[in-house]
């Protein structure tokens, strides 16, 4: 019985596999990219939403693509805990203390 399942397993994975092969979907490297690239020298860009976000520090922590530039997520500042956030900004002057 076991074979059964484990073939039947099996034969899914394979039969559905081309369907849910994400190996060449580079449609959040690409915009990442295009957002990066024509940022002047050391410019700070501010982000709003998580997709963005993720994908242009994954470029930036994990491809080292343009580290120049400092990428804020504009909603993580609207929490309390950004206060203690501020001090990995040294280079950055934040007016105020709540941000929304």
């Amino acid at each position: 019985f076991s074979a059964v399942v484990l073939g039947m397993a099996a034969q899914s994975c394979l039969s559905s596999f081309a369907s849910c092969d994400q190996s060449d979907n580079y449609h959040f490297r690409n915009y990442a990219l295009a957002v990066l690239d024509p940022l002047p020298p050391d410019s700070l860009l501010f982000v709003n939403y998580d997709q963005q976000w993720t994908s242009i520090r994954y470029l930036q922590e994990c491809e080292g693509v343009r580290r120049d530039v400092t990428s804020i997520n504009l909603s993580m500042m609207s929490y309390s805990w950004w206060e203690t956030k501020r001090h990995l900004y040294p280079h950055i002057s934040f007016p105020g203390t709540h941000y929304t």
